[in-house]
């Protein structure tokens, strides 16, 4: 199982979405200001609405989620890489946006992330972590717990990229394994259809009422075809066949066969609120449009149902 280093320590640092890491300005604008994750798509016009070019909201979705899920996160119990509005040098010749996010360090002196490659799973997560010999049972226990609620959100948000390369475990020299911070949310809520006329039409996005239906129909296409690389309790539901309705099966089947974890889900599913994040945001001075907002409301509240239709159903089985 190979270490994958998205940052080692203060001095190094990693880019997303095409960023030329060479350029001297960028380098040394990153050093100073101490940062270990960019974006480089700006976020400044999905402030006032959902409208422009095609590309431009799909990027703007992005940036809108890596600034809104942190704070979902934060609700739930995790924590979470959080980005601020960020003025990068403009590079020469080049059509490169200079208006993107920026973040502080996400891990301490001489962590790497791990690169989780083929575990798609809590149990073989937690099987792998084991095998650290620094890892307790008590630590097992507290890492299952968060992977179950990050399990939760990546759900509730239509998480399409939990990979091997963005799951937040990470390890030092000494082999001392903790779950760090989340990161890596843009890819969330179908943003990455927003290039679609035909999905911006039928999801609804731009209207007063989302069609929920339409948005898990697509959804479940990026399941079956492998370009969503959600993140799931159990294996079987990360499978090629998988659709939105056995993930959020997986999820009420692995808190009913760990009980401890039942209060988990539930309060996971009360304290996520994306009104309250886009509030907090507000108070910072950054306005996401409130068109985006009721979306990825009505997708939250679809998830919720969902899950708690999966327990109801769980429970009947049972009996």
């Amino acid at each position: 199982m190979k270490l994958y280093s998205k940052c080692k320590n203060n001095n190094n640092f990693s880019s997303f979405v095409g960023l030329k890491i060479a350029n001297e300005a960028y380098k040394n604008s990153m050093l100073a200001n101490k940062s270990s994750f960019i974006k480089t798509y700006s976020y400044n016009s999905f402030q006032k609405d959902l409208y422009g070019s095609r590309t431009n909201l799909m990027r703007n979705g992005r940036m809108a989620n890596e600034l809104l899920i942190p704070h979902l996160f934060w609700q739930c119990g995790l924590n979470a890489v959080e980005y601020f509005p960020w003025k990068m040098p403009k590079q020469e010749n080049t059509q490169q946006p200079n208006n993107g996010l920026s973040s502080k360090n996400a891990l301490e002196q001489d962590e790497k992330f791990l690169h989780l490659t083929g575990l798609r799973s809590i149990p073989e997560v937690i099987a792998y972590l084991n095998t650290f010999n620094s890892v307790s049972k008590d630590m097992l226990k507290d890492i299952e717990q968060k992977l179950f609620v990050l399990s939760i959100v990546d759900f509730l948000t239509l998480q399409s990229d939990r990979n091997a390369g963005n799951m937040p475990i990470s390890v030092n020299k000494s082999l001392t394994i903790r779950f760090a911070k989340v990161f890596d949310n843009e890819y969330a809520f179908c943003c990455e259809h927003f290039g679609s006329p035909r999905f911006i039409e039928n999801s609804g996005i731009k209207k007063d009422e989302v069609n929920i239906d339409y948005v898990i129909s697509e959804f479940n296409k990026d399941l079956k075809t492998g370009i969503c690389t959600n993140f799931a309790p159990n294996a079987s539901s990360t499978t090629l066949n998988a659709t939105y309705k056995d993930v959020a099966e997986s999820i009420a089947n692995y808190a009913t066969e760990h009980p401890h974890l039942l209060p988990v889900l539930y309060r996971t599913m009360e304290n996520l609120d994306i009104s309250k994040a886009a509030n907090c945001l507000a108070a910072k001075g950054i306005e996401i449009c409130p068109q985006y907002i009721s979306y990825c409301n009505a997708i939250v509240n679809s998830g919720k149902m969902q899950i708690l239709q999966e327990l109801e159903n769980t429970t009947k089985n049972e009996k």
